[in-house]
């Protein structure tokens, strides 16, 4: 598998995501919109550790507390997939005239995803550069992170929880506002701890698509 299929395969699964948390979010279903959470960022990361990253670590060092970053092992597990699903509770109450309805609101919303999503890719770079792990940034799990899951993440939030806010500040909106801000905090904690690249991501060669030992 080269660069290129790993580029379209993580565009198609993108692509899913979105379009099924489009259709699950028009009909209120909040326990499958944070499923599909779940689905696109522990859970696809999970398969990649046990799929081709194995030689490199098992499952458990991804989601050991005391070396992952506290914003993926509690966020993205579960303070985020909290707040999307009780925003797609909220989101039913957005009017069909409301300019949130409107396509080019999605679009909007995927485009931020996606810039978000390079962002945080960029800002790795000199991270990772400085403790001679730059070859991690090709490793399955960090593309499958920062080109699927925190696009999609950043976008759902958007997409589903600005108008669910907007419209409906209840108490689900209420709840899910307290998931996002306590996801924050996750965020300013890691930003305290000694955390390393190599606890994350393995070396990768994109030529042999395995890991380096």
């Amino acid at each position: 598998m080269d660069t290129r299929q790993v580029l379209l395969a993580g565009a198609l699964a993108m692509y899913l995501y979105v379009l099924c948390l489009t259709l699950v979010v028009t009909r209120g279903q909040g326990l499958v919109a944070g499923a599909l959470c779940i689905a696109a960022s522990p859970m696809l990361l999970a398969v990649l550790r046990v799929g081709p990253e194995l030689a490199y670590s098992d499952l458990g060092k991804l989601f050991d507390v005391r070396t992952q970053a506290w914003s993926f092992l509690f966020g993205d597990t579960m303070l985020l997939p909290l707040a999307m699903g009780l925003g797609s509770v909220a989101y039913r109450f957005v009017p069909a005239e409301s300019f949130f309805q409107h396509q080019w609101y999605m679009q909007i919303c995927l485009a931020i995803g996606l810039c978000a999503g390079f962002g945080f890719h960029l800002m790795d770079m000199q991270a990772y550069a400085s403790t001679d792990w730059t070859l991690a940034l090709n490793a399955p799990t960090k593309w499958a992170h920062d080109f699927v899951a925190y696009p999609f993440l950043v976008f759902g939030l958007l997409y589903v929880g600005l108008p669910g806010l907007w419209y409906h500040f209840r108490w689900a909106g209420a709840l899910a506002l307290a998931g996002v801000l306590l996801w924050v905090v996750c965020v300013v904690i890691d930003m305290n701890r000694p955390l390393h690249a190599s606890d994350f991501h393995p070396k990768w060669d994109t030529k042999t698509f395995s890991v380096i030992h």
